[in-house]
């Protein structure tokens, strides 16, 4: 059977992320026992107590390793993860976001070698997107975007997905931003090289308040002005992989 290396990456998460990697250790145990894998935590920049429960966590689960960057980077610590990791298949997941029916989906339709990568959409068909109303708005004016300016063929590109290592490591060294806007290049690109995408319908719910807009309403702004600056250099910077049919 296949190793899978699950990356995850952590940010300020003390609150939630004892209980849910006790949650996910568990229901990975338990609904698929046969599983040969390894969860990578990543994290970068906390200023809370998340580095020392991550460590606290790997003391007692075998399956858990950490490693942590200096600064707070999502995207930088997803791509640290991918190229650290070894399993034949990769899952990059969310403390707060993570479905234990995706990963068996997601393993079965690798097993047949149809797709290169599975993705967790939560806006189309049979996905139920529960988080608030401000985070769907986002959502659905970034898939505006890259349907409009980028001829993205799919429906989301942020959330839980699951690949085959050797076919998108390459992709992700080749990503250039480094924060929320990462997983989109990193969708885009593959689209681009022509690997082939299997979107699973996922229900999403907030289990902790955004730390994006929780605090300070006002730093939309400024996520959209990041966002903005992130895609432009996407834009440029994959027009040599590019061609618009």
């Amino acid at each position: 059977m296949k190793m899978l290396s699950i990356v995850i990456p952590i940010h300020n998460e003390e609150l939630i992320l004892e209980s849910e990697m006790s949650a996910m250790n568990t229901a990975l145990k338990q609904n698929l026992p046969d599983l040969n894998y390894e969860v990578l935590l990543v994290e970068n920049g906390s200023r809370d107590r998340t580095l020392e429960i991550a460590q606290q966590i790997s003391n007692t689960m075998p399956e858990v390793r950490v490693v942590s960057l200096a600064s707070a980077s999502y995207g930088g610590a997803v791509k640290e993860g991918v190229l650290r990791v070894g399993g034949d298949l990769i899952a990059i997941l969310n403390i707060d976001f993570w479905d234990i029916e995706f990963i068996k989906k997601a393993l079965d339709i690798l097993a047949y070698d149809k797709y290169d990568i599975v993705l967790g959409s939560k806006t189309m068909g049979g996905a139920k997107d529960l988080r608030p109303w401000t985070r769907r708005w986002i959502t659905a004016g970034l898939n505006a975007i890259l349907h409009l300016v980028f001829n993205f063929k799919g429906t989301d590109t942020h959330g839980m997905k699951m690949f085959f290592r050797e076919k998108v490591t390459p992709i992700a060294g080749q990503c250039l931003t480094e924060r929320e806007i990462f997983d989109t290049e990193m969708i885009l690109r593959a689209q681009y090289q022509g690997l082939k995408t299997k979107e699973v319908p996922v229900i999403c719910v907030e289990k902790r308040p955004s730390t994006l807009i929780a605090k300070n309403p006002m730093r939309i702004l400024k996520l959209g002005w990041r966002t903005i600056r992130d895609l432009t250099i996407v834009f440029f910077s994959t027009r040599g992989v590019y061609r618009k049919k």
